[in-house]
């Protein structure tokens, strides 16, 4: 038999779910409310479908290249490995591939951006640039290559058009 207890407890998680619905869909209308007191610390407020949902997907792909000249073939970064068994609980490389091309993301955005300044120097000494350049090269330190170039692509979701966001110039593997 349910206790008294057990029926506010339902009741009240039950208003918590209906709350979080309607901030969900409403949110515009409740934006006053969800600031006032503990309410917009209780009621969460998701948005599973954005104003701007995502579009496109982004790649990040490198090659190499010898003293000699020879290029290889463009590989992608992110290019998924077999797994152990365990990568489920652990697995730090996802981490820092998931890093490497969220700065692919924010570099082709920067790049946007001083593309119409008309500097495009100034990318060569972002963070973003730096950082992915820098990984990449840590990555391929004992490889044998001495350059390495990369390549960021955009695919939209919509139309599957693939194109070359940016193509960086050839650098020295430290």
């Amino acid at each position: 038999m349910t206790t008294f207890f057990e029926i506010v407890l339902a009741l009240v998680f039950f208003l918590w779910i209906v709350a979080t619905v309607i901030f969900s869909i409403y949110s515009s209308k409740f934006k006053l409310l969800s600031k006032i007191g503990i309410f917009g610390y209780l009621v969460p407020q998701w948005n599973f479908f954005a104003p701007n949902p995502g579009m496109s997907d982004f790649y990040l792909l490198y090659r190499t290249q010898t003293e000699s000249g020879e290029v290889s073939n463009w590989k992608n970064i992110n290019e998924i490995p077999k797994r152990k068994w365990y990568s489920i609980f652990w697995n730090p490389d996802k981490i820092k591939k998931k890093a490497i091309l969220d700065y692919a993301v924010e570099l082709k955005s920067s790049f946007s951006d001083i593309k119409n300044e008309g500097d495009e120097q100034l990318l060569t000494i972002s963070s973003p640039y730096l950082l992915i350049i820098n990984s990449i090269s840590y990555m391929l330190k004992n490889s044998g290559h001495n350059f390495v170039q990369f390549m960021i692509l955009e695919e939209n979701c919509l139309t599957e058009d693939i194109s070359a966001c940016l193509i960086s110039k050839l650098h020295k593997i430290n």
